[in-house]
């Protein structure tokens, strides 16, 4: 990694850029940070976002994040213009991992969304049982991906994915899901082909699998929403 420091007058940005092996690790770093503090999208590389005092921008093999630094603070607007002329200087764009792309574009918040391959990196949103050994299991052969999801502006629900080397092994957590959800919740109901669980006051869960992929709907608001959430991310997981 490279970083640097641009003034002008009592303005000051620091800059930092992380160069990855592959553009999934690159976008797995931003989506990190930018996931956690973001609070808007912006149109900067292959993905970007902004919040207060800080831009973090993707683009290929690059993750490039903003600070402001100086006596007086630097504007969006400015941080922006000096992401917008640093990003063409970076290698060429690539893809986003391909489970992050299986994620249904529709009503996705796109500052919420993190990519991950790790226990420990997974979003704190994401409960401890749910990605350990008992659950998903995820670790470095299983790729995982999240995101909030909003109706009407308001937040709606959240999704995780994660994908397996083989459909046996997405079958496997899907079990061990399931039963780890049934033993804190109650199933709610059945709609659409899908099991849906109330976990208390945290809302209704639901779990479906495609082929190598295991999908989750969390904390959406009623059976139905749950139910039609799981249903369009099953038909995205197939992507």
């Amino acid at each position: 990694m490279a970083a640097a420091k641009y003034k002008q007058g009592e303005k000051a940005l620091t800059v930092d850029l992380w160069v990855f092996g592959s553009s999934d690790e690159a976008f797995g770093g931003y989506s990190r940070d930018c996931s956690s503090a973001a609070s808007a999208p912006e149109s900067v590389g292959d993905a970007a976002g902004s919040g207060e005092g800080e831009v973090w921008a993707w683009r290929g093999i690059c993750y490039l994040h903003l600070t402001s630094s100086g006596a007086a603070p630097a504007s969006r607007g400015e941080m922006l213009a000096v992401a917008k002329a640093l990003i063409p200087l970076l290698p060429g764009g690539g893809p986003k991992p391909p489970i992050v792309a299986a994620l249904p574009e529709a009503a996705i918040d796109p500052v919420s969304v993190d990519y991950f391959h790790a226990d420990l990196a997974a979003p704190d949103y994401l409960p401890t049982d749910l990605r350990g050994p008992d659950g998903f299991a995820i670790n470095d052969t299983a790729p995982s991906a999240f995101a909030r999801y909003n109706s009407e502006g308001k937040p709606a629900y959240s999704l995780v994915a994660v994908e397996y080397d083989s459909p046996a092994t997405a079958q496997d957590a899907l079990g061990r899901c399931l039963r780890l959800l049934g033993s804190t919740a109650k199933e709610a109901a059945a709609a659409q082909g899908v099991k849906v669980f109330q976990q208390g006051t945290s809302g209704f869960s639901a779990f479906v699998q495609t082929g190598r992929r295991v999908g989750a709907v969390l904390r959406a608001k009623s059976v139905e929403a749950a139910a039609k959430a799981a249903a369009e991310l099953r038909q995205s997981l197939a992507k």
